[in-house]
């Protein structure tokens, strides 16, 4: 950088500047040039290599209140039992995140990210965490076996998500419920290696081809998941494995996801949806999840009905609960 600096400072000021004065002055334009780096520019370049260590470590010091809480998660990292085999550590579903490490990760950064999305999240505080060593968050902290894969989008509040995840650990009793959530299992500095060539090769589809007990798609008001083209293709990848899928929002966790709110804005959603208008942050997975759904049900037409004929079912599950709720509720006021 330093190097830069000086090469463009030469080609801007000190060469127009000596030949300016070596026309008027009458000298050799190589004499001017000469003379001015021997007299200008060589000291400068001392004076800057002798203060450059000295600034690089004042602007080190000077660490925003995010990069110290950075600094600070990093010295109390609390990391996890060794129960996997090293051989297969790295495959993905042995990166799952604890119910518990996320609770700890929230509280820790939480004054931070009250309006943010999972984009902040990553940028701000899994990649600087990452930085040194090159590797995912998870392995930070020494991932564990999968027990739920969860779909989302990054585009929702990262509080609304943790509270999504919270409502589903309490929901399914277990005493330590473990995730795969793509931007903390996914290595954020090797994402292709992470995509891979193929869809089926991807780290999202090797999970949800493990023995996961399920999928968590973490919905907020706005249902965007489903507006994701990843989301929709780890749908279509649930199906063909018969797993189950449980919608998660800030007030509980089911297969008949029983907030009022978020049931209507899915069928409405749904009402309209079209695989091909989704979106991706990649054109190329775009493409490639589409060419994968092509070769499986012929188009992507049949991909939207069989999404929707899951909606429905949902759907309906949710609306005989609330009638079942409501017929409770009466029963209790008559009494």
């Amino acid at each position: 950088m330093l190097l830069q600096l000086w090469i463009l400072l030469f080609s801007l000021l000190l060469v127009p500047s000596s030949l300016a004065v070596a026309m008027l002055s009458r000298n050799d334009a190589g004499h001017v040039l000469v003379t001015a780096v021997l007299f200008f520019v060589l000291p400068l370049m001392v004076c800057a290599a002798a203060l450059h260590p000295v600034v690089a470590w004042l602007l080190q010091r000077h660490r925003t209140p995010l990069q110290e809480a950075c600094r600070e998660y990093l010295s109390r990292l609390i990391t996890g039992s060794a129960t996997i085999l090293p051989e297969d550590q790295d495959h993905p579903k042995n990166q799952g995140l604890s119910i518990q490490a996320l609770q700890h990760f929230w509280e820790h950064f939480k004054h931070f990210l009250l309006e943010r999305n999972m984009h902040f999240v990553v940028a701000n505080i899994v990649e600087p965490l990452t930085e040194k060593r090159q590797m995912s968050f998870v392995s930070l902290l020494q991932g564990k076996p999968v027990s739920h894969f969860v779909s989302h989008s990054w585009a929702t509040l990262f509080q609304h998500f943790v509270q999504c995840l919270q409502r589903h650990a309490a929901f399914t009793g277990a005493l330590e419920p473990t995730y795969w959530i793509c931007s903390f299992a996914n290595n954020q500095w090797d994402i292709a290696k992470e995509i891979g060539t193929d869809v089926l090769d991807s780290a999202f589809a090797k999970v949800l081809h493990s023995d996961v007990q399920g999928v968590v798609m973490a919905l907020d008001q706005q249902v965007q998941p489903f507006t994701r083209v990843w989301c929709l293709f780890e749908l279509f990848l649930s199906s063909e494995k018969a797993l189950e899928v449980v919608f998660a929002t800030d007030s509980g966790g089911d297969e008949c996801c029983e907030s009022v709110g978020v049931a209507l804005e899915l069928g409405r959603r749904i009402s309209g949806l079209q695989v091909e208008t989704c979106h991706a942050s990649s054109e190329i997975d775009k493409q490639r999840i589409f060419a994968h759904i092509r070769s499986e049900l012929g188009s992507l037409a049949r991909m939207d009905h069989k999404i929707k004929d899951m909606i429905r079912d949902m759907l309906r599950r949710n609306l005989q609960h609330a009638r079942a709720s409501t017929a409770d509720l009466r029963q209790q006021l008559e009494q």
